[in-house]
């Protein structure tokens, strides 16, 4: 991994714009008189270990007594000004410092050494004042953010309007709003509405799927709010059990394309502009499982992802060039597995996501499409094989969604752990494009564990603008991406540590 190695000169005039206390000193041993030892900072590089010791090297003894008091040896934190919290010890004419805990990644720190003595009583004649910086992270973007979850429970779609307007689903049937992008209340309960999945709100319009009891008889429906979230009545019921919504505003109008499965996959198209629905041909019969659909951002062209239902690493994929209403099969490249989300990068540039990292990108209004799957060259991530633990990490991809009119997306899915003897641990993974899906960098949550990326499996993704994007997920996640400083290019532009 490359690291920063920041001159101390630039880091402490010029990037921090910060004068240590005290009189400094340069890196070279320095002669003082009086008896008193050289010292060396060759055993200090300029960049640093988030949990390395500090070693000052000296040409002689110096007494333990005043070595070992801590307050001749401050470590500061110059992002916040606060003092670093470790341990001192003295290994023959090394003083060595070491932070109690791992430092935040880039961080600059500052050292000041004083008061010292010889054995023999010889004071220091001046202080040895020096900086360094952290290493940068091994994630780059931690530009995400945590929110504030109203549950614990599976979140199923994610939808804001604005900042601070936004809505979230969770499987159980409660919708909750938030108002001030902050937190949620709860703004809709029906024990009558079961598994509501994909919520999509357009103003005070809300739409998503689900299950919804009328009297002894249960109808699977698209729902519509038309006064933010407060009720929900069905606009369309199908024979299928309804988990995928795919709307969006197209002239203004909310459209979309929307399904499920029974004993076979069914996919409708439904106009905003009627408030009416119509049923897809084309899509594949029994044995197929529905995982994913989407609409292009003009509305013309629609894609729709499936997996085998017995044998869930089978795929096939449709296309429809009406617009959601006749579907025919694509030809797929080999080695597609399980195909797990659809999506469009603008009007004709459409992406299948899958297992095995699959992630297929091409022209879905060519005559016939050709598929370029991106790689680890273009920032997927790719199935890891530790040799010595036999430890085996996989990554599958489910939802794909882009700001329209912009080069900017995200994917999202989740990785799997296995290791032989113990369980499997999932968790949630983001990708980031800004470029309409040619290359992609992997993001972190802010917080979160390990560099970041400790977060549960996402199973939503809002793209509302280049500069914030919201996800859903298991445990209640809710996360949102805001603040785009924390690229991990800069000076404290980084908090978590690994």
């Amino acid at each position: 991994m490359k690291v920063i190695s920041l001159s101390r000169n630039i880091l402490v005039l010029g990037v921090l714009g910060l004068a240590l206390v005290g009189t400094a000193c340069d890196d070279d041993p320095t002669s003082s008189p009086g008896g008193f030892p050289d010292f060396s900072l060759d055993a200090v590089p300029d960049t640093i270990g988030t949990e390395d010791a500090i070693r000052v090297v000296f040409s002689d003894s110096i007494a333990a007594s005043s070595a070992l008091d801590a307050a001749n040896f401050v470590v500061t934190n110059m992002c916040s000004g606060l003092r670093i919290p470790g341990a001192l010890r003295l290994a023959g004419d090394t003083l060595i410092f070491t932070p109690s805990q791992a430092l935040p990644f880039l961080t600059p720190i500052g050292v000041r050494i004083q008061n010292l003595l010889t054995p023999l009583g010889v004071p220091q004649p001046q202080p040895i004042v020096f900086t360094r910086i952290t290493a940068p992270p091994p994630i780059r973007d931690q530009t995400w953010e945590f929110m504030d979850s109203p549950t614990n429970d599976v979140l199923t779609g994610v939808s804001f309007v604005t900042d601070q307007l936004g809505y979230i689903v969770e499987s159980g049937g409660t919708v909750y709003r938030t108002t001030d992008g902050r937190q949620f209340v709860a703004r809709f309960k029906d024990p009558n509405i079961t598994f509501p999945a994909d919520i999509r709100a357009f103003g005070d319009t809300l739409f998503m799927v689900g299950s919804q009891r009328v009297g002894t008889v249960t109808q699977r429906s698209l729902l519509r709010s038309i006064n933010g979230g407060e009720t929900f009545a069905s606009v369309a019921t199908a024979g299928e059990f309804l988990y995928i919504n795919s709307m969006r505003r197209v002239n203004g109008v909310p459209q979309g394309v929307f399904g499920g499965i029974f004993t076979s996959p069914g996919l409708y198209r439904y106009f905003g502009n009627t408030n009416t629905f119509q049923r897809a041909t084309g899509t594949p019969g029994g044995g197929w499982t529905l995982t994913g659909a989407d609409l292009s951002h003009n509305a013309s062209l629609a894609l729709a992802a499936f997996r085998g239902s017995t044998d869930q690493s089978l795929s096939t994929a449709s296309r429809s060039l009406d617009g959601g209403l006749t579907y025919t099969t694509l030809t797929l490249p080999a080695n597609v597995w399980g195909l797990q989300g659809a999506g469009f990068a603008n009007n004709n540039i459409g992406f299948l996501l899958g297992d095995s990292s699959v992630v297929l990108r091409f022209d879905a209004s060519a005559a016939t499409p050709t598929f370029t799957r991106l790689g680890a060259a273009a920032g997927i991530p790719q199935t890891e094989l530790d040799q010595a633990s036999g430890q085996v990490t996989s990554y599958r991809f489910i939802r794909v969604q882009f700001v329209p009119g912009t080069q900017t997306g995200w994917i999202t899915g989740s990785f799997t752990r296995r290791r032989p003897g113990v369980p499997d641990v999932e968790g949630g993974v983001i990708l980031m494009s800004e470029d309409g899906g040619l290359t992609w960098r992997r993001q972190a949550v802010s917080g979160a564990l390990e560099n970041g990326l400790s977060f549960p499996p996402i199973t939503d993704v809002q793209a509302l603008r280049e500069d914030f994007a919201a996800v859903v997920g298991r445990n209640g996640l809710v996360a949102i991406r805001v603040d785009t400083t924390r690229t991990g290019l800069t000076p404290c532009s980084i908090t978590s540590t690994p």
